[in-house]
């Protein structure tokens, strides 16, 4: 019987250090970044707001925190009413991130977003993209010889978007991409 009973308390003292432990690994941010997400894809919006708001909330000014206020833009935006605070993101992440990709990136997603709802005609929206990509290092668009520059100012406003904005938006973002290696880079020497 006092075998028993000491099996059984040996028993409850296991399960006990097994819950301590299981409960003192926390999770990465980048994981709950990737549930938060999934939360997203699945549909529950709100839970994943609220996910992406918190990370954000215990990092910020990291490249986590950048992403979680992307993502947040992204799944704001699944419901048109809520475009202004998705703008509010963007501008934030240029504020808060200047000087970095995430920065360049915002922008093109704010011009783009200003763009599809109609406050900026295409041609500010190319003025402003073309300064973008000169910022980020680029080539100015007007220096390309680009296979759809010349018929494109013949057509209409709304025709023009289709024309323009993809090819702009692949070259900022391959700038995007060139100028993330470069601060990795960087990054790896001043370790």
């Amino acid at each position: 019987m006092a075998l028993r009973l000491f099996n059984s308390i040996r028993l409850l003292a296991l399960c006990f250090l097994v819950l301590a432990t299981v409960t003192a690994q926390q999770i990465s941010p980048e994981d709950r970044f990737l549930e938060a997400r999934g939360k997203a894809l699945d549909g529950y919006f709100d839970e994943a707001i609220i996910e992406l708001s918190a990370i954000s909330t215990e990092y910020p000014g990291t490249d986590i925190d950048a992403m979680c206020r992307f993502e947040k833009a992204i799944v704001l935006l699944q419901s048109p009413e809520n475009a202004e605070q998705a703008d509010v993101l963007y501008s934030e992440i240029i504020t808060d991130f200047a000087g970095t990709p995430f920065e360049f990136y915002a922008e093109q997603q704010r011009l783009d977003l200003l763009l599809h709802r109609g406050q900026i005609p295409v041609s500010t929206f190319v003025d402003s993209l073309n300064l973008l990509i000169v910022r980020a290092g680029g080539t100015e668009v007007g220096t390309l010889s680009l296979p759809f520059a010349s018929p494109v100012g013949m057509l209409a406003e709304q025709d023009q978007n289709r024309f323009l904005i993809a090819p702009l938006t692949k070259t900022l973002q391959s700038l995007s991409v060139q100028q993330n290696l470069r601060l990795r880079e960087m990054r790896a020497y001043a370790y």
